[in-house]
């Protein structure tokens, strides 16, 4: 028995079992929207970088408290000086020229 559910999605039934399949577009590439963060977990210094361009830089903890922290521009990305911070996990964001907010996690050691 077919069941036509809405716009691209079809449900078959065939005896107990149920399969669903969506008939929507998939991303072009999932990777060029990553924010990267290397030497995490860092102890000193980490690197952030994307294939976007990004423009602008937050951090916080997983409290949702803003964090400051000194983003400067280096050779392979945007060096993160990590002093000042205690151990512990963050979140860092950053605003690209497209306007999107890219996110990754960041795990400082002491």
């Amino acid at each position: 028995m077919d069941s036509k559910l809405g716009k691209g999605y079809d449900v078959f039934f065939a005896r107990d079992t149920v399969s669903l399949t969506l008939d929507a577009p998939r991303p072009t590439s999932v990777s060029a929207h990553l924010l990267r963060i290397t030497n995490n977990p860092a102890t000193s210094h980490a690197v952030v970088s994307s294939d976007e361009e990004l423009c602008s830089f937050a951090a916080t903890d997983l409290l949702g408290r803003s964090i400051p922290l000194a983003f400067s521009n280096g050779v392979s990305g945007y060096d993160l000086d990590l002093q000042l911070l205690s151990a512990g996990a963050y979140i860092v964001s950053a605003r690209t020229s497209k306007g999107m907010i890219l996110t990754a996690k960041l795990t400082v050691l002491r």
